[in-house]
């Protein structure tokens, strides 16, 4: 994968997909998508971020599809 690729959020595997997320060591926050600024909760970075694979499963509660509009400007 080259260097500017963004990494990759999921992958599957024999069992079913994964997500890819980041654990905190510190306060135990799962944050996703994965970063290496710091936990999204108490701000630790460093060694207090690991890997964590999550499964994906879930229900999907809300969806949004958003549009470029001719005139205006998309939030």
């Amino acid at each position: 994968m080259p260097e500017d690729a963004p990494a990759r959020t999921w992958s599957a595997t024999p069992n079913g997909a994964v997500i890819h997320a980041r654990h905190c060591a510190r306060c135990g926050t799962i944050v996703f998508p994965p970063q290496e600024y710091g936990c999204t909760t108490c701000g630790a970075h460093g060694d207090a971020l690991t890997a964590a694979d999550i499964p994906a499963n879930g229900t999907l509660v809300a969806a949004v599809v958003v549009h470029n509009h001719a005139t205006f400007p998309v939030p």
